[in-house]
């Protein structure tokens, strides 16, 4: 579980106490094992196999079920997580950005869908694309969409297609460029 919640990097409220509280609940856990033991020491001297046998089969009983409490949970925040990424990939949408209207300059621009992320940093000069350095790019298979800065610098436009196999880290790239400009173009409107 704590490496789901590092996974959404406690981005989200069931990341961060994920992340925040995993070790905790180890600690509270084993500090209760302990001191049912040593209880159970006391009795040892008093009961009867039979109910030595009872109760550690409840206690793994309880143990066991604390267990699948825990794996199903697991379990169903990684759906959520995994359909929330999803939706948010679904959702993007890129706009028209004339780049003759960007005033020239170095603009930062980031787009995270949870577990794909990038940022990048764009420069504009004279109306065109002198530069596109990726500066981070968080991803487990979409490494491959990487260059996808060097088509949209060739090709001076954002709208490029995707690199087949990364399409989503191919739009996530694309977002955080068309983020870096619009930051360009609202200097233009002042």
């Amino acid at each position: 579980m704590l490496a789901l919640g590092r996974k959404i990097k406690g981005k989200t409220r069931v990341g961060k106490f994920l992340v925040r509280y995993h070790d905790y609940f180890a600690y509270i856990f084993l500090l209760v094992a302990c001191v049912h033991m040593a209880l159970s020491l006391k009795l040892l001297e008093i009961r009867y196999v039979t109910i030595y046998a009872t109760g550690a089969g409840v206690l793994l009983l309880v143990v066991a079920l604390i267990i699948v409490v825990f794996v199903v949970a697991h379990i169903g925040v990684t759906v959520l997580s995994l359909k929330m990424y999803q939706k948010r990939v679904g959702e993007i949408t890129f706009s028209e950005i004339d780049l003759r209207k960007v005033q020239n300059g170095i603009y930062r621009g980031e787009y995270d869908v949870g577990y794909i992320s990038a940022e990048v940093v764009v420069t504009v000069k004279d109306g065109k694309f002198t530069d596109i350095e990726l500066v981070e790019h968080k991803t487990e298979r979409g490494k491959k969409a990487e260059v996808i800065t060097e088509i949209m610098l060739a090709e001076q436009k954002i709208d490029v297609d995707a690199i087949t196999g990364a399409t989503n880290s191919s739009k996530v790239i694309r977002k955080s460029v068309e983020e870096a400009v619009k930051k360009g173009c609202k200097m233009n409107t002042k």
